[in-house]
């Protein structure tokens, strides 16, 4: 490939992915995806405490508690009343 050929190749690359950056809204698609991700983990650990209530009968009290049921980081999340707290979680109606 010849010099020239390279450079142009580069600059429509370049310029098309600068194009749909611009018709992309990047931070709007990050915080749908985290949004997402967040009501993905409230629902894993949500599916825990589920897990550890048919197994013991009453539900759990702290989040240690279905920390065997759960993998990856949850230290964002609490057990109140024996519902999941956290990010993505929707606040319970007391």
């Amino acid at each position: 490939m010849k010099l020239t050929e390279l450079v142009v190749s580069l600059a429509l690359a370049t310029g098309t992915a600068g194009a749909m950056s611009t018709v992309l809204d990047v931070p709007a698609l990050v915080a749908g995806a985290t949004s997402v991700s967040e009501r993905a983990g409230c629902r894993t650990v949500e599916t825990a405490i589920a897990a550890y209530a048919a197994e013991h009968d009453a539900p759990p009290v702290r989040i240690a508690d279905v920390r065997p049921y759960l993998r990856g980081e949850v230290s964002g999340y609490r057990v109140v009343g024996g519902v999941a707290t956290g990010p993505g979680c929707v606040d319970p109606v007391r």
